[in-house]
């Protein structure tokens, strides 16, 4: 089953990112985004949580500083 994430946690963004969840959205409240994803499968979050979730490190780091910049840009 699939559902709509929100969270304030960059490193599950970026993990979501370099599986090709598309962002659609970023609320930004003093210095802090929450991340919008649609459409992510339960079992890729388990995936996640339990620590099986892989990622290209290079991919990874430039989802980071990407996401980073995005807040910062961001109102």
């Amino acid at each position: 089953m699939s559902q709509d994430v929100g969270t304030t946690d960059i490193v599950l963004s970026a993990a979501l990112r370099c599986h090709g969840f598309a962002l659609d959205r970023i609320e930004k409240e003093n210095n802090r985004g929450t991340f919008y994803f649609s459409g992510v499968p339960e079992e890729f979050l388990k995936s996640y949580d339990l620590g099986g979730c892989l990622v290209e490190p290079t991919a990874f780091h430039t989802a980071i500083k990407t996401l980073t910049m995005a807040v910062r840009r961001f109102g």
